[in-house]
């Protein structure tokens, strides 16, 4: 055949032909020197051979083309379409063990191309079918995570989506009960002197927030002679987010008073 064909340029059914030579012989050697081989003349087989056997032999001297000529073939390497065309054939449905040979055959030969022969990177680090349903296996076991994992949170977020309506749901309750603690003892420190109310002010140990302290109780503090210290802790426990009364009222009235106290 090498003295009946043109080295730089063949007829596919040429190309097809010496396909199935190499892939027969399982040796590129004897084609190296043609151009046409050597940089896949035809990048694609339109037409297969109807003979199974010639289908392999044309599948094997591809894969072997494709590893010694470092062909670039890529997901559309031409031995996929043949590798799909085989092993969907009735034969090989029937007879698993002999895919399965042609399988161990094409990745222990295949080149640098990780798509050969499945059009996909799934088993591109495998040398044999074994390696194949180990993976297979590990692929199996981490999609069982995957999924058990993704059910997992989607549990864990229905249940804070319900503790989340629970707690809104109980918002108003807690709510009124926080106001009503708060005027519980808003009176019960009412129902101190000046001089008691006065001292747990300056302690900070009122049990409800500075801003409910009754507008005429902060008159009173405002009024007592009041040194440097104390107009200094006043200050502090007012809130950034005051009332209006202690915003515009009393705090501005104890920053005079500190000014004040520190000319005298």
């Amino acid at each position: 055949m090498t003295q009946e064909i043109n080295l730089h340029s063949i007829t596919q059914t040429q190309f097809i032909n010496i396909m199935q030579e190499i892939g027969m012989n399982n040796d590129t050697f004897k084609y190296a020197r043609y151009k046409s081989i050597r940089t896949q003349q035809y990048k694609s087989i339109d037409v297969l051979p109807p003979d199974l056997s010639d289908q392999i032999n044309l599948f094997k001297g591809l894969v072997l083309c494709e590893r010694d000529f470092d062909w670039i073939g890529g997901s559309a390497a031409s031995n996929i379409k043949v590798y799909r065309e085989i092993s969907s054939h009735p034969f090989m449905q029937r007879h698993k063990d002999k895919l399965d040979e042609l399988i161990n055959w094409t990745l222990q030969n295949r080149g640098r191309n990780p798509y050969t022969p499945f059009g996909s990177w799934r088993y591109s680090g495998c040398k044999s079918v074994e390696d194949m349903k180990i993976w297979d296996l590990r692929q199996e076991r981490w999609c069982r995570l995957q999924a058990e994992k993704e059910e997992l949170i989607k549990k864990e977020k229905a249940k804070k989506k319900m503790i989340m309506k629970k707690m809104s749901e109980l918002r108003p309750v807690r709510r009124y009960v926080q106001d009503q603690m708060h005027k519980l003892n808003i009176e019960l420190f009412l129902m101190g002197d000046s001089d008691q109310q006065f001292n747990m002010l300056m302690k900070n140990k009122i049990n409800f927030p500075v801003n409910l302290v009754p507008n005429e109780c902060w008159q009173r503090v405002m009024n007592r002679d009041l040194s440097i210290e104390q107009i200094k802790t006043l200050l502090s426990i007012i809130p950034r987010r005051s009332s209006q009364h202690l915003k515009e009222i009393v705090k501005p009235r104890l920053i005079k008073m500190k000014k004040l106290s520190l000319v005298n």
